[in-house]
Parts: structure tokens; C-alpha cells; sequence
């Protein structure tokens, strides 16, 4: 049996909330799994704190109306989750509205029935997935399977809200792949893409779940990082120490060689993901020029 989907109701009216909550049991007993709220604020607290499968959103809360509900909820909450709204006959031009501006689905409460009302959570649940699958494509490097430059800077606004919120230091590291024109002039370019792979590899294995790693274009890497003010070193450190022992394997007829720079700000400090990008960009090329010039192909 699979597990009960996680259903959020944020619904101030509490005749409403147990009608959703009575018509759900009776239409699929053990299908759901609700948890009710009756302000936005909570809302979002609920969802920082728990994972739910979808959220069932009333646009007319004590603390939040109209399209500004689900735009908080949206961005305060830091989740990408499908939302229902929930709306009163005479607010369906603005519920309307609201699919527009994100939501997957919206219902009239007068029109809530069991069927239509369970119909509407799962496609509003295969409907996100869909979307996430094609956003993540779209957001993806297809040589290295690490997300691409747009990918770095979508989810890179997620993180510095993340960041902010939670008053945590924020950091971007920049690797860039030394030598690779001379693999690819020596080796030929599919031992380059094969170089290009391997480094991927080394970030997406040591970062952490939470950092986004991206290719950012051709040799270069970066990957960006929240939490305590040591995080980016430690991070470099792990690279370092996992390039080493993918050298020392012996197995690959070039070196993986990387020049690392990083740029950290605190939360008291401006939090703006492109000058850190850039920051980070120049030191590594500072660290580039300091150290003696090295290909990564090997000698014949």
C-alpha cells in the first residue's frame, strides 16, 4: 500500500476546514493524511518544518488575501510544492488568476465533493511532477548531469532567501579544470568530456544534498553553499582530498587539476548571489596565475 499522501489545509473558517477534512475520509479512507491551519504565517512555519505532498490554500486568511497568499507561501517557505486554492463563487475570476500565477488547480468550495475534490489534489500532485521533471532538464548540464548556469542562478535566489531567513552565511566556490585545451589537443575530446565527468563527479560527491553544484559553461564549476562560516573551506578541502585519491588510482591517461576560489559574506552582509559569483571567480583565477602552469594531460 503506498504511503497516504500529506495534505496542508491552510483554512481559517473552521465549518470549511472539517467539510474538506470529513469529504476526504469519506471518498478515499487512509489517502490522505490532512493537517489544518488557520493562518498563512503557520502555513508556512508547517511547511519549513515538514514535508507535505500539497497544500490546500483558502486566498481570504486573517494574516494574507488574494494572490498574495500564494506568493508568500511560495517564497517564504522556500518549498516548490502544488497548491489548491480554495475559493469562494464569487472570487473564481481571482482563483483563475492564481493558476496563472503558479497554483495547479483551484475549486470552488461550494462545489467541494468527494471525488472532485480528491481528483483535484492528485492532479495538482502529477501535475507538479511533471512540471519539476521538465524544469529540471531544462535546469541540468546534459554532459554532467550537475545543474547548468540558469539552474545555478534559479535555485541560487531559493538559497540566498534560505539564507537570509535563517541568518546563515552564504558561499560560492568556483573550480575551474586546469589543462583541459591540452587534453582535448592531445587525448582528443572525448577523454576532455571524460575529464569534464570525473570533476563533476568529485563536487557532486563531496558537496553536501543542500549545495547546488553547476557547470557553469565549458571548464568551469561552481557550487553554492549555506551554513556556518567554515563551510567553504571545509568544502575545498574535501575536493582537494578527492582529487587526490581519483589521481591516485592511476586509471585515466590525464590528471584532474583544479583551480579553487571562493567569496563568503555572513548574514549581516549583503547577500547577492552574482557579485559572490563574482568574487569567487577572481580569486580563483588569482589562485590560477599564482601556481605554476600545469596541463592535465600526461607527458608521452
Amino acid at each position: 500500500m503506498s504511503e497516504p499522501l500529506r495534505v496542508l489545509l491552510v483554512e481559517d473558517n473552521p465549518g470549511d476546514a472539517h467539510l474538506v477534512e470529513r469529504t476526504l475520509e469519506e471518498v478515499r479512507p487512509g489517502r490522505f493524511r490532512l493537517a489544518w491551519v488557520t493562518r498563512l504565517a503557520d502555513g508556512i512555519a508547517t511547511l519549513t518544518e515538514d514535508p507535505y505532498t500539497v497544500v490546500l490554500l483558502d486566498l481570504n486568511l486573517p494574516d494574507a488575501r488574494g494572490l498574495d497568499a500564494l506568493r508568500r507561501l511560495r517564497t517564504e517557505s522556500g518549498r516548490e510544492i502544488p497548491v489548491v486554492v480554495l475559493t469562494g463563487e464569487q472570487d473564481e475570476e481571482q482563483a483563475i488568476a492564481a493558476v496563472g500565477a503558479g497554483a495547479q488547480e483551484y475549486l470552488v468550495k461550494d462545489e467541494i465533493r468527494g471525488a472532485l475534490l480528491a481528483r483535484a489534489i492528485s492532479h495538482a500532485v502529477e501535475r507538479h511532477r511533471m512540471q519539476e521533471r521538465l524544469l529540471q532538464a531544462a535546469l541540468r548540464d546534459d554532459l554532467t548531469g550537475a545543474y547548468n548556469r540558469r539552474g545555478f542562478l534559479e535555485l541560487g535566489r531559493h538559497r540566498v532567501d534560505l539564507a537570509r531567513r535563517r541568518g546563515e552565511h552564504l558561499a560560492v566556490l568556483v573550480a575551474d579544470v586546469d589543462g583541459l585545451k591540452a587534453v582535448n589537443d592531445s587525448l582528443g575530446h572525448a577523454q576532455g568530456s571524460r575529464l569534464i565527468c570525473d570533476v563533476a563527479g568529485v563536487l557532486l560527491q563531496t558537496a553536501r544534498r543542500s549545495d547546488v553544484v553547476a557547470r557553469l559553461g565549458g571548464d568551469e564549476f561552481a557550487v553554492l553553499l549555506t551554513g556556518p562560516e567554515g563551510a567553504a573551506g571545509a568544502l575545498t578541502r574535501r575536493i582537494r582530498d578527492a582529487v587526490d585519491r581519483t589521481n591516485a588510482r592511476g586509471d585515466r591517461p590525464y590528471r584532474i587539476s583544479l583551480s579553487i576560489g571562493t567569496a563568503v559574506v555572513g548574514p549581516e552582509g549583503e547577500l547577492d548571489l552574482d557579485r559572490l559569483l563574482e568574487e569567487a571567480d577572481r580569486r580563483m583565477y588569482e589562485e590560477k596565475r599564482a601556481r605554476s602552469p600545469r596541463g592535465a594531460a600526461r607527458s608521452a
